[in-house]
């Protein structure tokens, strides 16, 4: 319910200050979900995840390529944008991931 997959059914919750059935956008720019499984998808290349992910955040649609282009870079993947996902772990991605606020997605 905190990151907006869920509606709660009831009483009220706030993240960041944000209240997370109305400012739901503005909470998912200020959270992130590393799940216990993937959440990348295999049939899509690294841009296209990168893209996705960046629509889940709110980022307008005009923004975003060049926001995940640059997400490629400070994530030292360039060599990978074009390259589909299938059979590679998630989290061995994540790891070339330096520590940064989840804002740089929604950001």
């Amino acid at each position: 319910m905190l990151c907006g997959l869920l509606k709660p059914s009831d009483g009220k919750a706030n993240v960041a200050g944000f209240d997370i059935q109305k400012e739901i956008v503005e909470v998912k720019g200020r959270i992130g979900v590393v799940p216990e499984i993937s959440n990348l998808y295999d049939e899509l290349t690294s841009l296209e995840n990168l893209i996705f992910m960046c629509q889940l955040y709110g980022v307008s649609k005009s923004q975003r390529e060049n926001r995940a282009e640059a997400l490629l870079q400070l994530f030292r993947l360039e060599g990978k944008r074009d390259d589909d996902l299938e059979g590679v772990e998630g989290h061995l991605l994540y790891q070339n991931i330096p520590e940064y606020p989840p804002a740089l997605l929604g950001g």
